[in-house]
């Protein structure tokens, strides 16, 4: 409500730079759904950009972070609480925990 208010605001002054008149601004979502998937199984995402992303996705008032973070490639994010998730579960291949799975073996 009000985060998306300010937003709003700034937006306004953004696009009308001079001083803004009196006004009453109403705003709904078209979508219900509105977000951004990122996939970090497949390509990992440094948590300092991922956290730009939020950053972002809130200027632009999206409301859904959808995240990959486990696929048939293994985990790539690493949890200090639970190392084997990532020294365990993020590799796939012949020999490893996980088994190759398209094309990766005899």
């Amino acid at each position: 409500g009000c985060l998306y208010g300010l937003i709003v605001l700034l937006q306004l002054l953004h696009a009308t730079p001079e001083k803004l008149p009196g006004l009453v601004v109403e705003d709904s979502p078209r979508f219900q759904w509105r977000g951004l998937m990122v996939d970090p199984a497949r390509h990992f995402i440094a948590l300092p950009l991922l956290e730009q992303l939020v950053d972002s996705m809130a200027l632009l008032r999206l409301n859904v972070l959808h995240l990959h973070l486990t696929d048939d490639e293994g985990w790539r994010l690493e949890v200090p609480e639970y190392p084997n998730l990532t020294t365990v579960g993020a590799w796939r291949g012949l020999g490893a925990a996980v088994p190759p799975q398209y094309g990766g073996g005899p």
